[in-house]
């Protein structure tokens, strides 16, 4: 198995289905289009494009090229915005904006009323994780990034994110929320061990600075001893086990 933040990245499948931007969704009548999107590669150097850089590299985010992303200054967005799109088999259903300048929204989803998939279903990076291989369930797209893994695009599960993890027959479900979220990460192995997957939960212990509190805050050679360190949860016993072991 790939020790998470090793590798260059995920695959960037799904690229095409964002660079067309004309994908229909299964629930619009008409092609779906991320209002003022551009390829990071493709946007003009200056302020905004180096803002969105630092803030990878903020999150040990090196390899710009490995993951889909881009930038929106939009008019309509009222600011400059990095666009997460998100892709599921080479659909695009839905997309997220994380501002870069201060004041206002710190994150914007795409609204369902326009056709797009609401993110509480969605999966960020779905198609970069093989099917029958480990699938790591984070957060957010940045932490799914630098884990090799799926952002929920929160700290709970729906149960349209549990089918489309089951639709990867993964070989493991690890799940590896934030330092502060570990009654969530139970809740989220619980709901997934109930859909019938083979589930275990990374916790925090394994990691001595207190200050790190997401995977982006995290170096590579402690990101793989939590990885390691991962539990296996087999039933309720198990999941009392690791909120009591998070606790001490």
């Amino acid at each position: 198995q790939r020790a998470p933040g090793r590798a260059a990245g995920p695959r960037r499948a799904g690229a095409a289905a964002v660079r067309r931007v004309e994908k229909k969704s299964p629930t619009a009548e008409t092609p779906l289009v991320i209002p003022g999107y551009v390829r990071w590669f493709d946007y003009p150097d200056g302020d905004v494009k180096s803002r969105a850089v630092e803030y990878f590299a903020k999150r040990r985010i090196y390899d710009l090229d490995s993951f889909e992303w881009g930038i929106s200054n939009y008019a309509i967005h009222h600011g400059s915005f990095i666009i997460f799109p998100v892709v599921h088999n080479g659909v695009l259903r839905s997309y997220q904006m994380r501002t870069l300048y201060d004041g206002g929204a710190k994150t914007l989803s795409a609204s369902p009323d326009k056709g797009w998939v609401k993110t509480s279903d969605c999966l960020y990076n779905y198609d970069s994780v093989p099917p029958l291989s480990p699938v790591i369930v984070t957060e957010g797209p940045a932490k799914a990034v630098r884990v090799g893994g799926v952002g929920l695009f929160g700290s709970a599960v729906s149960a349209e994110q549990a089918k489309l993890v089951s639709h990867k027959r993964p070989s493991e479900v690890v799940v590896w929320l934030d330092r502060d979220a570990s009654a969530k990460s139970a809740k989220v192995a619980e709901i997934l061990l109930r859909a019938g997957l083979p589930v275990s939960v990374v916790g925090w212990w394994d990691c001595p600075d207190l200050r790190a509190n997401d995977p982006n805050d995290v170096d590579d050679d402690t990101l793989e001893r939590m990885y390691e360190g991962r539990v296996r949860i087999n039933g309720r016993i198990d999941l009392v086990t690791f909120l009591i072991r998070s606790c001490t």
